[in-house]
């Protein structure tokens, strides 16, 4: 008689883009007979149990055997490992800070070059996205980076939101004055 789980769902641990099985949570189990003469494998790592044994970010088949003298069951569980941990800034909005910059005579328009407003993050799985907003003053969107990136004069808030493969999303936000 074989036990199996046929699915399971986990999340990853905090921090990392895996998930550690705790003792014989995902485990096949059998009892037969002759118990002296069962046994019982998975394809995983290849033996009765997975704890201690980290399974990645995704999904996961493992098929486990079970046999004894004359007989041979197979079972299959799909572990499916998600993320629900946002990302976090490494570089974030505060350490940008507020910016005021001045343009000369007749100019309309602040052109910003280079990559010190850009915000850094990472992430337990992958980043998607860097994804800005800019809104008040100069209404526009992008990606990545406002290098090139023209504001108009007066007050335009930037808000940088960054979002990880699961959907699991981050924001901040400081202002440019023109």
């Amino acid at each position: 008689i074989v036990n199996c789980i046929e699915e399971a769902t986990r999340e990853t641990d905090l921090g990392y883009p895996w998930y550690t099985i705790q003792g014989d949570e995902l485990d096949i189990t059998a009892t037969d007979n002759n118990p002296d003469y069962l046994f019982i494998r998975n394809n995983f790592n290849n033996s009765t149990t997975l704890n201690g044994r980290s399974i990645r970010y995704g999904t996961q088949e493992i098929v486990g055997t079970v046999s004894d003298v004359s007989n041979i069951t197979k079972c299959t569980t799909i572990i499916t490992i998600i993320d629900n941990e946002p990302p976090i800034f490494t570089k974030d909005c505060g350490s940008i800070g507020d910016q005021v910059v001045e343009i000369e005579g007749s100019e309309t328009t602040y052109t910003k070059y280079g990559r010190d407003w850009d915000i850094e993050a990472r992430d337990n799985v992958g980043l998607t996205a860097y994804q800005w907003v800019l809104s008040g003053a100069t209404n526009n969107s992008g990606i990545n980076t406002l290098d090139n990136v023209e504001f108009n004069i007066g007050t335009t808030n930037v808000k940088w939101i960054i979002s990880d493969h699961d959907g699991n999303s981050t924001e901040c936000e400081y202002n440019v004055t023109v």
